[in-house]
């Protein structure tokens, strides 16, 4: 519900490929991890629980961009090349019967797909990215690190490796732009010293989605 809000007041603008490409990503790394010798639910939880979290926001965003008549994707070619990084990835595991190698090339192809969004947050003047839905997964990577390191999972050891860094770099970037956001506004409300100004002043500051 907050998403479908946030959506409408048009504070956030996710991006559906960005939400298509992690979904595949976090997928493919679920199917080689049940193929491993030692699955355990208990041990990569984080990885689980990533596929159900990832699953959820996609139909989510699918559903309000319908809903809002804007229900289309574009992949820029970094994306692109990332979807055949990750068929190659499979391909290899299929060569090499070896789904961890093939998990860890997964992984490291997973962490440049985030390449593209880094690269537009990083000099974007407004974030089309919900910083809670980021700050939530952030979140459940470090609640799954513990049971990660009791049962010495090492698949849930790389996934953290990559998700709990790449998230947190994600929350900086959103969080950083939203603070700019803010500091702009206030420095407008004294600088004008107008009473007009004091709607927009609380309506950035309420910045969470």
């Amino acid at each position: 519900m907050w998403r479908r809000n946030a959506e409408g007041n048009r504070e956030t603008d996710p991006k559906l490929a960005t939400w298509i490409l992690l979904t595949v990503f976090i997928t493919l790394s679920t199917w080689m991890y049940c193929h491993s010798p030692r699955v355990s639910l208990k041990g990569n939880v984080a990885l689980f629980s990533s596929l159900v979290n990832i699953i959820s926001i996609l139909t989510s965003v699918i559903l309000v961009k319908w809903k809002d008549g804007k229900l289309f994707v574009k992949f820029d070619l970094s994306q692109k090349l990332c979807l055949l990084g990750g068929g190659i990835a499979v391909g290899f595991w299929f060569v090499t019967h070896d789904p961890f190698l093939s998990y860890v090339l997964l992984q490291i192809i997973a962490l440049c797909a985030y390449g593209a969004t880094v690269v537009k947050l990083w000099g974007a003047k407004e974030s089309s990215e919900p910083v809670t839905t980021w700050a939530l997964v952030l979140t459940a990577c470090f609640f799954a690190a513990y049971p990660a390191v009791i049962d010495h999972d090492k698949f849930a050891y790389v996934f953290l490796a990559r998700a709990i860094p790449s998230t947190a770099f994600m929350v900086f970037l959103i969080t950083r732009i939203k603070a700019r956001m803010v500091g702009k506004t206030v420095w407008q409300y004294f600088s004008d010293g107008t009473s007009s100004r004091l709607d927009v002043l609380v309506e950035k500051f309420v910045w969470l989605p």
